[in-house]
């Protein structure tokens, strides 16, 4: 999906959404172990001390530039201010990718969730890739990829906001390939990471329905 990068791709920026933590976090190291020369982490929050100290030990060790930027990705405003912010810190280096791995669980059994917690999750996940379409309509980008999970076709008793956040996601990188754009969504599984960190029960569930 993203090889070793020749030396015209690595003067470009790559955009990772939810990029503090988790399968964020290990794209960040990824894109940096294969050359990408700036990388724009955009979460709500600041980095933890001990992110901060592995984004800088990253840093001399691929020799790159990784900046994290405050940003609400659920709100358009948001998003194109980050996106114009970008450009001006990075003046000849077009953002050339898009990984958008934000995500917020609520889970419950569908007689349990209310409104509220279906827009909660579907904020980041749908909210955040119109956002990010829209915002980067005029960049020529390689890669828009989205975070999605094995639950928008296997479905999830107690995930249904999720899995249903996740099927959009499917779709609209099939809309966006009809239209000739880059667009790809990857179905993750059950992974030790992020959300999922030593939650060893939920794992066994998860694995348990397949």
């Amino acid at each position: 999906m993203f090889p070793t990068l020749s030396s015209h791709s690595r003067l470009a920026v790559y955009i990772v959404s939810g990029g503090l933590s988790g399968l964020g976090f290990e794209t960040v190291k990824f894109i940096s172990q294969r050359g990408g020369e700036y990388i724009v982490i955009l979460s709500r929050s600041k980095p933890k001390p001990d992110v901060q100290q592995e984004i800088l030990n990253m840093e001399k060790q691929c020799g790159n530039s990784i900046t994290s930027m405050e940003c609400d990705i659920s709100v358009s405003e948001h998003v194109h201010k980050v996106i114009s912010a970008i450009n001006l810190k990075f003046p000849g280096c077009p953002i050339r990718g898009v990984f958008h791995s934000a995500v917020v669980l609520r889970d419950g059994l569908i007689e349990t969730l209310d409104r509220s917690l279906y827009e909660e999750v579907f904020r980041p996940k749908v909210n955040g890739v119109l956002n990010l379409h829209h915002a980067t309509q005029k960049c020529k980008l390689d890669y828009f990829v989205c975070y999605s999970s094995i639950s928008a076709f296997l479905g999830n008793s107690s995930q249904t906001n999720y899995a249903a956040a996740n099927a959009f996601l499917d779709l609209f990188c099939q809309y966006r390939r009809k239209l000739g754009l880059p667009g790809q969504s990857i179905n993750w599984g059950a992974l030790n990471l992020g959300l999922l960190l030593n939650k060893e029960h939920f794992q066994r569930f998860l694995e348990a329905k397949g």
